[in-house]
């Protein structure tokens, strides 16, 4: 059947196997064992999570592995709004699509996307590595500071905005480049289809030194 919120919160191994749907907070700051759940899970799973590793069968909801440290978390379904966030270690893979947001402030750690991510992925992100099989929205990588952001798919517009650090590997299409991916501050790199975009940053400034002096 069902469960209710917080199950397996804090366990430090055996095994839960939920055949049903199951509410918020699955696993909390669990440090070993292992949770399945065959059908649909709410928000925040694996919330500070130590250890262990959790499989969903359905869709989960919003703030996947939130503050994540170690462990595993697999979706085979479609996950909400900002998986990953402030994770710093540990990984997660989600087989369908996922929301907004993905990656938002991570520090350590792996996210594997099997189908597409909405708008923001990445952003502020300063360390660890995204992997997005299908295709990302607007806003990627804003603010990214560090880390490793790959996309096989195309991408929305305004890629890199206020981009400092870490790389970014676009495989498709690009709708179009934030003018502050190019600035001399970002000590970062930009690979799109197999061009390190770095003559590009460098014809930009050489344009603006021009405009200056005249």
């Amino acid at each position: 059947g069902n469960c209710g919120e917080g199950t397996g919160n804090g366990m430090s191994g055996g095994r839960i196997k939920i055949q049903g749907n199951c509410r918020g907070s699955l696993g909390s700051e669990m440090s070993g064992g292992k949770i399945e759940v065959k059908g649909d899970c709410g928000g925040k799973v694996g919330v500070r999570m130590l250890g262990g590793k959790i499989k969903i069968q359905g869709n989960c909801r919003n703030w996947l592995g939130q503050s994540m440290l170690r462990g595993q978390i697999e979706v085979k379904g479609n996950c909400g709004f900002a998986p990953g966030y402030e994770m710093s270690g540990g990984k997660i893979k989600i087989r369908g699509n996922c929301g907004g947001a993905l990656g938002q402030k991570m520090s350590g750690g792996e996210i594997e996307v099997k189908g597409n991510c909405e708008d923001f992925l990445g952003e502020g992100m300063s360390g660890g590595k995204i992997k997005i099989q299908g295709n990302c929205g607007n806003f990627l990588g804003e603010g990214m500071s560090g880390g490793q952001i790959e996309v096989e798919g195309d991408c929305g517009e305004v890629v890199a905005p206020y981009m400092s650090g870490g790389t970014l590997f676009i495989h498709g299409e690009v709708k179009s480049f934030a003018d502050s991916a190019f600035s001399p501050s970002n000590e970062g790199q930009i690979w799109h289809k197999g061009v390190w975009l770095e003559k590009k940053k460098s014809l930009i400034q050489r344009i603006k030194n021009k405009i200056k002096n005249i």
